[in-house]
């Protein structure tokens, strides 16, 4: 099991957006609403699971800085 934020990645998931940037840079920012995209289909877009917000596989970027904070811009709260 993996963790981000002390909070474990739900299965089949990998860190997307502002979660992404936040791990692959090591700062030491804390994100309210963590998310997260699935390596496989979802019955829906997005689901609200507790504290992540985890996204259908046709969200997935390539692993760049600027692929994940465009996804971050469009899809995620800005605090």
């Amino acid at each position: 099991m993996i963790a981000f934020q002390n909070e474990i990645i739900p299965s089949s998931c990998k860190l997307i957006g502002y979660s992404w940037l936040i791990n692959h840079f090591k700062l030491q920012i804390e994100l309210k609403k963590l998310c997260c995209v699935s390596e496989k289909r979802l019955s829906e877009q997005i689901i609200n699971n507790r504290k992540w917000l985890i996204f259908d596989a046709q969200f997935r970027v390539e692993n760049l800085a600027y692929t994940h904070l465009e996804f971050a811009i469009k899809n995620e709260d800005i605090n």
